[in-house]
């Protein structure tokens, strides 16, 4: 039975800690908004017409009821409001925060500019006009985006690709209101990324011919055992198990075992695996085993140290 590290549990504490402290103090804050909302009666209006200019008959009919009752609206204040305070005091010193706090807070608060323009509009399009939404929407994908795509380190991997988004990125630097061309951003999107974090080495994994490999366990699996998923995945593991002299897969923690199981169909395909080197059957048993594990950072790691492996799955994909 695994042990779970005392990191992990600190971990675990203080996530129900926030969660929990995020519902207290909502449910703290809801009597004060519901005071203030019902006072001021920011009563959500009901649209008269659709975003073309008509008459919004059908949402009128769906939804008069609803209007009737004079529900308040922006209460989603209460959700994103109580993650920024928490955020705030208890979690910002971790960079991974940032993109998602920036995310929740910048739609959060174009969600109340809406409300606002709901509440004191005379009828028409209640809020803001859906192209003007969409737009500042757009904006926010696109500034997170942005930060997603350089600031934590992600690259193409194609080296031309990844030269054309460094001239790309000279040109908006160089003048702000460069805008992309459409045949630009395929080319970009159509590149597979690369994130090599610090300390991290460069992230060889990722060479992998994965798709070749994918078809080769295809194949074989229709060859040798008629389609049948279920029989090519008991005999690649029997025959991966016996060739690695791992006979005590079987009591490894459900999850390591049928990452076990899966793994095989690849492996098997390996024709000289029983003649590896004791140390190297070993270091393929340990990778198999750590792709059931919560985290997969052990799992790169002894794929990027495996060189043995990596050589032996390229050349069963050129084959």
């Amino acid at each position: 039975m695994e042990i779970i590290s005392p990191e992990m549990i600190s971990q675990l504490l203080k996530i129900g800690l926030l969660s929990a402290g995020a519902f207290l103090l909502a449910m703290f804050l809801t009597p004060l908004y519901t005071h203030f909302a019902y006072k001021h009666q920011w009563w959500k209006k009901m649209r008269t017409k659709t975003v073309d200019g008509e008459k919004a008959r059908i949402y009128q009919k769906l939804h008069k009821g609803k209007h009737k009752r004079n529900i308040p609206t922006m209460a989603g204040v209460l959700i994103w409001g109580t993650v920024l305070i928490l955020t705030l005091i208890f979690n910002l010193d971790r960079a991974q925060t940032w993109l998602p706090l920036f995310a929740i807070v910048s739609v959060g608060i174009l969600g109340i500019v809406d409300d606002v323009v709901n509440v004191r509009s005379t009828g028409g399009v209640a809020g803001i006009k859906s192209k003007v939404k969409m737009g500042w929407l757009i904006t926010i994908a696109l500034l997170g985006a942005f930060w997603f795509y350089y600031r934590l380190g992600f690259v193409p991997k194609d080296p031309k690709v990844r030269g054309l988004a460094r001239k790309e990125q000279a040109k908006i630097n160089k003048k702000r209101s460069y805008r992309t061309p459409l045949s630009v951003l395929k080319k970009l999107a159509a590149s597979d990324l690369d994130l090599t974090l610090e300390g991290g080495g460069t992230c060889a994994a990722s060479d992998l011919p994965l798709a070749d490999l994918s078809l080769k366990v295809t194949r074989m699996i229709g060859d040798r055992f008629g389609g049948d998923g279920k029989k090519a995945t008991a005999d690649c593991t029997e025959s991966v198990a016996r060739a690695l002299r791992c006979p005590g897969w079987k009591r490894w923690p459900d999850d390591q075992r049928q990452s076990f199981e899966r793994l095989s169909l690849t492996m098997a395909l390996i024709p000289d695996l029983e003649r590896w080197p004791a140390e190297d059957k070993k270091g393929l048993a340990e990778i198999m085993r750590a792709k059931g594990k919560p985290q997969e950072a052990e799992y790169v790691r002894l794929v990027l140290r495996h060189e043995r492996l990596r050589a032996a799955l390229e050349s069963v994909a050129r084959s």
